[in-house]
């Protein structure tokens, strides 16, 4: 009954048949904005049951952390006061943090979903399982340029990802005039 279907997540896209137009980023409130380090790591979400260990584990390895809720410039001051932003998809997919905190100066670390983040973000750092992610955490915080370094590079790469850029592209897609 539709022309055309969008899916945010590429899997159901492949699955379904649609287009696959994934969500992206506020470049006027999610921002690369260096600031002093408060956190070794931040964690901004929702805590549900697939998450609270994993987390749990983290803080007790990197005790200064925030992890909780936050919206907005709220949200931007912490990812940008973090040297990492720690993103654990429960569901498997591409989530609102991937573009939020890659587009701040914290560099963004995620489990590995296998939904297309290697091809739409192509600076994203992703860990296998806890140990992983811990021993990337450890060696990003010891070398502080090599993460700055990754997370410009995130950061820069997110001017793509804009919420106007997918406007673009859904206009694009539907073949509106200009497009």
């Amino acid at each position: 009954a539709f022309d055309k279907v969008f899916y945010v997540q590429q899997k159901e896209a492949r699955e379904f048949g649609g287009e696959w137009l994934p969500v992206g980023v506020d470049p006027a409130l999610y921002r690369y904005e260096p600031q002093e380090r408060v956190y070794d790591f931040c964690f901004i979400g929702n805590i549900n049951n697939a998450r609270v260990d994993f987390l749990r584990r983290l803080v007790e390895v990197f005790p200064r952390s925030y992890v909780g809720q936050a919206y907005g410039e709220a949200a931007n001051t912490i990812y940008n006061q973090s040297a990492i932003a720690v993103n654990y998809s429960a569901g498997g997919d591409i989530n609102m943090r991937m573009f939020e905190a890659q587009a701040t100066s914290a560099l963004l670390l995620s489990n590995r979903i296998d939904n297309g983040e290697t091809e739409l973000l192509p600076y994203i750092e992703l860990y296998d399982d806890f140990a992983d992610c811990v021993t990337m955490m450890r060696v990003f915080l010891k070398c502080a340029n090599a993460r700055r370094a990754l997370s410009k590079a995130q950061a820069d790469s997110m001017l793509s990802h804009t919420y106007e850029a997918r406007a673009r592209q859904f206009l694009g897609a539907i073949g509106w005039p200009g497009f």
